[in-house]
């Protein structure tokens, strides 16, 4: 299914696959002879190398990432299992953690930052406060950043069938962009927004190097739609209607 997506007219809008070190091998084998470039979840720092190297070993697989949970773990660690010229790696640690010294150190080092943005349980989404104060320490620090997880629709909303409150990928991008000039309170504001006219009014505001500045910083979002995130955008006037992308 990612294959077909990449080579939709939206295909551009799609990333690496993502999948789990340990499936690697049978993503390859889905992709039939197909070029595929991915991202791999390892589960513990200690198992980076592993991995990588594991990868190597895969024909028509091109590592591009890799994603990791730091835990306690000291970043050099992960730094030390991986070339100048390998991987980016994007190091898990939960939003209420990310303070201006762990950026730093991720800085120093080449890692990015991955944020967990939901899940299957009330816990698995962070605060709009924790949320907000570690997005506002990746601006200041210019740390690149991913999200991961709840992220499928463009604004802040409540989830009607489990109650959640979901956070929204376009307030993260808006929270950004806001971030760089006006600090702290305006990413907060951005990601607090539940309006999606008034979210799409912001975006429309950038200019394409203040667009460029924000993605250099809000790199991507896991999600397993497409459609999802992609019929949103097309309702706020913000991309073209990719049809069905089911």
């Amino acid at each position: 299914a990612h294959l077909a997506h990449r080579a939709a007219s939206y295909g551009a809008a799609l990333g690496s696959f993502v999948c789990s070190a340990a499936a690697a091998s049978e993503a390859v084998a889905q992709a039939e002879g197909s070029p595929l470039a991915v991202s791999l979840i390892v589960p513990s720092v200690d198992g980076v190398a592993d991995a990588l190297a594991a990868g190597t070993q895969l024909d028509n697989l091109s590592v591009v990432g890799v994603e990791v949970p730091l835990e306690d773990h000291d970043p050099a660690g992960v730094a030390s299992q991986v070339r100048a010229d390998g991987p980016t790696i994007f190091v898990e640690v939960s939003a209420s953690r990310v303070t201006d010294g762990i950026a730093d150190r991720l800085k120093r080092m080449g890692l990015f930052l991955k944020l967990r943005t939901g899940g299957m349980r009330a816990s698995a989404f962070p605060s709009e406060p924790d949320l907000s104060a570690a997005i506002a320490v990746c601006v200041a620090s210019e740390l690149p950043f991913k999200c991961t997880a709840g992220l499928h629709h463009a604004v802040r909303h409540r989830d009607p069938l489990t109650g959640l409150k979901h956070h929204g990928f376009l307030n993260v991008l808006a929270a950004v962009a806001a971030g760089r000039t006006g600090g702290a309170p305006a990413v907060r504001q951005a990601i607090g927004e539940q309006d999606g006219s008034v979210i799409a009014a912001q975006i429309r505001t950038l200019t394409v190097d203040q667009l460029s500045a924000a993605r250099a910083i809000f790199r991507s979002f896991g999600t397993c739609s497409i459609a999802d995130p992609l019929a949103d955008l097309a309702a706020l006037g913000l991309a073209a209607d990719p049809g069905d992308p089911a």
